[in-house]
């Protein structure tokens, strides 16, 4: 390569996309296939983390390539681990026409693959076979398993809802967006919630996700198995710096509790919902509620050299609960109690 020529080469997981910028000319010169795998590491603690096939007759392969010897085929529901991962690239060489003629080369994941073990033999497999972690529905004889579309670079969250009984795959649910960043876009913890309460759902899948950036930050996805169809039921999260944050949170009926939500006997969130139940002809086990609290420094210090930024004071400046009522497919907002307001009026 010459001096002009910028080998631009990116992490495995990354499906690096052609500049779109229409500031930008490029010319793109023809394709050639190019295999990429990178390490496979896990970073701390992943819950219900438990790598599995889940496509009967998975090709293991000697080579990240189909037309290589098939060293086994093995089911669904077998455990691996996984050693590396990438997969065949289109490599891409462009020249950027208005930065004078830089020519540089990009690759665009074209088709993924994992390096991984099955019962002691070492060799490649498709991603699409691959699941991250299976959840077992008990109420309903079905599994849950959960991969990603690791292109586009939104790295797409995919759950595969699969019935034990007519033994097939009956629904998939793709996220994307899903949170993440390019060297780790594992949620932290997958979790099955089987003791909900509300009508026609047998189960909700909690995805939850920390990010460590300046502040750091919390997040979790609520998907419903509403028997005929997977759905987004809610999203929570939030994150913060020093003394600002703002979070929110969010509890579902208990089907196993006496009292479903748990409230506070005599607080002024159990007369709401009370009432609303009373008045609007609700059952208690449709109701949740959410939790929205968010804090601000007392004093407007932003330099971080300043002893008062971590040092400061908080204080409240949102303190709330929203009820609402599920109606069989989605939430419905009914009532905000603001505990700040209230205060004031009382006080």
């Amino acid at each position: 390569m010459g001096n002009n020529t910028i080998e631009n080469t990116r992490q495995a997981s990354d499906s690096i996309h052609v500049n779109t910028d229409t500031t930008t000319s490029l010319d793109v010169s023809p394709s050639s296939d190019t295999t990429m795998m990178v390490e496979f590491n896990i970073y701390g603690e992943y819950e219900n983390f438990s790598p599995t096939i889940m496509n009967n007759n998975s090709c293991l392969y000697a080579q990240c390539d189909i037309n290589s010897t098939i060293i086994k085929k093995a089911d669904r529901g077998i455990a691996l681990t996984i050693l590396e991962y990438g997969g065949k690239y289109d490599k891409i060489e462009k020249t950027d026409t208005t930065n004078n003629k830089v020519k540089y080369i990009e690759y665009i994941l074209k088709e993924a693959w994992k390096k991984v073990v099955v019962a002691g033999d070492t060799g490649y497999m498709k991603a699409k076979n691959i699941s991250y972690y299976t959840l077992k529905n008990s109420r309903t004889n079905c599994n849950y398993y959960i991969s990603f579309n690791e292109f586009p670079r939104e790295f797409s969250l995919i759950i595969y809802k699969f019935d034990i009984i007519q033994n097939q795959f009956v629904d998939t649910l793709t996220i994307s967006p899903w949170y993440g960043s390019d060297s780790d876009y594992k949620p932290d913890a997958v979790k099955l919630i089987e003791n909900i309460a509300f009508d026609n759902v047998s189960a909700i899948i909690d995805i939850y996700r920390t990010d460590e950036y300046c502040g750091g930050g919390e997040f979790d996805i609520y998907v419903g198995d509403l028997k005929d169809s997977l759905s987004i039921i809610h999203k929570t999260g939030g994150g913060g710096e020093m003394c600002e944050s703002s979070y929110s949170s969010i509890r579902f009926p208990n089907i196993d509790k006496k009292e479903f939500l748990e409230l506070k006997l005599g607080s002024l969130l159990e007369k709401e919902i009370y009432k609303i139940i009373s008045t609007k002809k609700i059952l208690k086990n449709n109701i949740a509620v959410e939790h929205l609290e968010s804090t601000t420094a007392l004093k407007n210090t932003t330099e971080e050299s300043n002893e008062e930024y971590y040092n400061c004071k908080s204080v409240i400046t949102e303190d709330k609960s929203v009820i609402y009522q599920w109606s069989g497919n989605k939430l419905i907002e009914l009532k905000t109690i603001d505990y700040l307001k209230t205060k004031n009026k009382t006080q």
